[in-house]
């Protein structure tokens, strides 16, 4: 019958050692997962961040044309109040 000896390293790895034969076990897997999460935050982020800018770009855009037709709208009173009077 052979022996076998088990050690666990604190990174996962586990190793058999036989006398007949050794082999080594990486435990884990979930570094590939935790990267593909990782990069759906990272976008989901990015587009989060993209929206807030792209509505404030327009809310400003609404405000600049708000002040533009205010603008006009004195410009004209005024012009008629200047014909009224003349």
């Amino acid at each position: 019958m052979a022996t076998e000896r088990v050690t666990q390293a604190p990174d996962g790895t586990r190793t058999v050692e036989r006398t007949d034969n050794t082999y080594v076990e990486r435990g884990g897997g979930g570094g590939s997962a935790g990267a593909i999460i990782l990069a759906f935050v990272a976008l989901a982020a990015v587009l989060i961040v993209g929206f807030f800018l792209l509505n404030a770009n327009r809310q400003e855009a609404a405000r600049t044309e708000a002040i533009t037709g205010a603008a006009e709208s004195v410009a004209s009173s005024a012009a008629a109040a200047g014909d009224s009077v003349a």
